[in-house]
């Protein structure tokens, strides 16, 4: 769609990944996002969240990010990141949440929000920032529970 012609009835909509992030990871891209296309207008935007264990931070005692930084910074490495595979906006903004506070997690990449969720759940990592429609229903689940 890059090279056709213009012909003012043709639409495409685009992502974050494949007008931004995949210019920055892959050398050579068969279009040049800035210039082969002409923006309209924003169709949607997306929050990410932040989403941990439940047991894992009630076993830690975390209970907001600060708590989360807190014991992250005292151990680095401790905390595993999981995210929906490398170069993703989940991934990212692990990278950027671990930028920005200084802590040190390992990041885990799976295929796909749904698997590193599933794995998030069942206590084999311990974080993920994932985009809230997908984490929305884990979030209502975790927060139905009795609190200990």
């Amino acid at each position: 769609m890059a090279k056709s012609p213009a012909d003012g009835y043709t639409l495409l909509m685009g992502t974050v990944g494949t007008h931004s992030i995949n210019k920055a990871l892959y050398s050579k891209m068969p279009f040049d996002s800035q210039k082969d296309f002409s923006p309209i207008t924003l169709v949607a935007g997306v929050p990410n969240v932040m989403v941990m264990n439940a047991d894992k931070a009630a076993a830690l005692n975390i209970n907001n990010v600060a708590d989360f930084v807190k014991y992250a910074k005292a151990n680095p490495g401790k905390l595993s990141m999981a995210s929906s595979g490398n170069g993703t906006s989940i991934h990212l903004a692990g990278e950027l949440f671990k930028s920005m506070t200084g802590t040190f997690m390992p990041h885990i990449p799976y295929r796909g929000s749904g698997p590193a969720m599933l794995d998030l759940v069942g206590g084999n990592v311990d974080v993920m920032f994932d985009n809230l429609p997908s984490a929305l229903p884990q979030i209502k689940g975790a927060s139905s529970r009795p609190s200990r």
